[in-house]
């Protein structure tokens, strides 16, 4: 978008001649600044950018998006894949343990019944024995 669109160059010549200035003066005042203004106008130009350059860089911008939206939602899906797997895992060898906790509380419940039915037995020996003594 430009800054300076035109200028009134016949207008400007007619304000320094009425003002004094000699024609030949009022003359390169006006090529001076006609030059100006095309240089600055030129400038203008090139420090903003067109319709179309916004348009690409929009189209570009948008692509890009596209792109980093498809990467992360790929990237999703592999990390949800390696934690299910890492959670079926971890299911898997509880599962185990509770298994082998399982199998010790059963040794250690029917061993704690054999040694309590032997100090039954024991004891009920040693009464037995003991009430034959008395009679």
């Amino acid at each position: 978008m430009s800054a300076v669109r035109s200028f009134d160059s016949l207008g400007y010549y007619e304000r320094l001649t009425k003002a004094g200035v000699p024609e030949a003066q009022a003359r390169v005042q006006v090529e001076v600044m006609q030059g100006i203004v095309h240089n600055y106008d030129e400038a203008s130009h090139k420090e903003f950018p067109s319709k179309g350059d916004l348009a690409e860089t929009r189209t570009t911008l948008q692509q890009e998006i596209v792109a980093v939206r498809t990467e992360l939602q790929q990237e999703i899906v592999a990390v949800r894949t390696e934690l299910q797997q890492e959670i079926a895992a971890v299911r898997t060898e509880l599962q185990q343990e509770i298994a082998e906790t399982k199998h010790e509380i059963l040794k250690w419940v029917v061993g704690a019944a054999l040694a309590q039915t032997a100090v039954i037995v024991a004891i009920i020996g040693v009464c037995a024995a003991f009430l034959l003594q008395m009679h």
